[in-house]
């Protein structure tokens, strides 16, 4: 047994103090590379070299993997860097302007050797760093299930003229091992009604800010559109045909669709793992390849408890100025964030660890939820806003004289 619902000062490229195999889920989002200096020693996130980034967090996850449940699951959310930014970033004197002068990071030795510039790491490039985490972690054994997506509808707003502003971060899915507790069903979404049809003249664009329909960032010329693309209806133009409805008459040709390339051997839709991946179909006797794989995407078109809500969330993202300036956390998960991967990862009475607690939303919303939790930060002062926070507590921690002020 382990002591839940509790929060700890721990720095977590030490070994956690967790037994084995007592977490059900874990969630949570280290500080990115070279952004942010929260004012701690030894803090994640100001390393020279960013190889030498990916390898402590590779070797978090292997305490992770250790206190994990075999049939646990953890995420990661991360967000990008430019190589180079300067001012902005968390980097000492030495290391901040790092398209100037970047280090050479060994791996064996553990320190940085010399200063030198290479091709992966010169002024403006994406790092990439999100992705080469992902990586990172599967060649050390973990399986990667989703990379999720989430959308920005409200990003930060940027002067930047010689790219697209980004609005979205990577939450990455692993899992330990092959079986693992997964219940769908608790975030299913309702299908889409008609009021988001494209054929609908008073449709709701899915892009719409309700919060914010007004809102102008402060250019005559609009805002920079993002990296995020979003097909949108074809105009009709004389002589073309366009591709029908599926419920208008006449949608499908009277001979059938084309199969396709891809051929459905008759074992297809069998699961033999119902218990952690859902009901299950089994082929029964007789029935064609072709009828079955129909049937079997029909019966979850028609899903009364929803659709599968994909891997590309539109989360707006949330400010945190709640408590005194001096604990303003400038990085917070938005809850909802937290919720899907709770719901949908997380037994009933479930354990949930958060290694960078931060401010600590992931608390909350296991608390919410009826969860347990443990977590983690190497800020005793953000410890001690997390149990502010958690506990909903109104109440100000006057960081200077180390006191509660109502």
């Amino acid at each position: 047994m382990i002591k839940t619902n509790t929060i700890i000062q721990h720095d977590v490229t030490k070994d956690f103090p967790l037994p084995d195999g007592c977490i059900d889920v874990v969630i949570t989002s280290p500080p990115y590379w070279g952004l942010r200096d929260y004012g701690v020693d030894g803090q994640i996130g100001l390393e020279s070299h960013p190889q030498e980034y990916i390898d402590k967090l590779v070797g978090v996850a292997r305490e992770i993997k250790r206190v994990l449940k075999k049939s646990g699951s953890f995420y990661l959310n991360l967000g990008d860097t430019y190589f180079g930014g300067g001012g902005s970033s968390g980097h000492t004197e030495e290391t901040k302007n790092l398209g100037r002068k970047t280090s050479s990071y060994n791996p064996t030795a553990g320190h940085t050797l010399k200063l030198s510039r290479t091709n992966w790491m010169q002024p403006k490039q994406l790092m990439l760093i999100p992705v080469r985490v992902a990586i990172a972690l599967q060649d050390d054994g973990w399986v990667l299930r989703n990379d999720i997506i989430w959308h920005k509808p409200n990003p930060m707003p940027s002067s930047v003229k010689d790219r697209l502003n980004n609005t979205f971060e990577h939450v990455f899915h692993f899992v330990k091992s092959r079986k693992y507790y997964y219940d769908l069903d608790a975030i299913r979404e309702p299908h889409k009604s008609e009021l988001h049809s494209p054929g609908n003249k008073n449709r709701v664009p899915l892009t719409h800010h309700f919060d914010e329909p007004d809102r102008v960032w402060g250019s005559s010329n609009g805002k920079n559109p993002g990296d995020i693309y979003r097909n949108k209806p074809v105009k009709t133009v004389k002589g073309m045909r366009q591709a029908p409805e599926p419920n208008e008459p006449n949608a499908f040709h009277i001979a059938g669709k084309n199969p396709g390339d891809v051929i459905v051997p008759s074992s297809w839709g069998v699961d033999k793992n119902q218990e952690y991946h859902g009901d299950g179909k089994h082929n029964p006797k007789g029935q064609s390849p072709s009828d079955l794989k129909k049937s079997i995407v029909e019966s979850y078109k028609n899903n009364p408890k929803g659709c599968n809500p994909g891997d590309f969330w539109d989360i707006t993202t949330q400010p945190f100025t709640s408590y005194s300036r001096d604990l303003e956390h400038f990085a917070v998960f938005p809850k909802e964030l937290i919720v899907k991967p709770l719901k949908a990862s997380c037994p009933s009475g479930g354990v949930v660890l958060d290694p960078f607690c931060g401010r600590g939303t992931v608390g909350r919303v296991a608390k919410e939820l009826g969860l347990n939790y443990v977590l983690f930060d190497i800020s005793k002062d953000y410890c001690e806003l997390a149990r502010l926070y958690v506990n909903g507590q109104k109440r100000k921690l006057i960081k200077n004289q180390g006191r509660l002020e109502t």
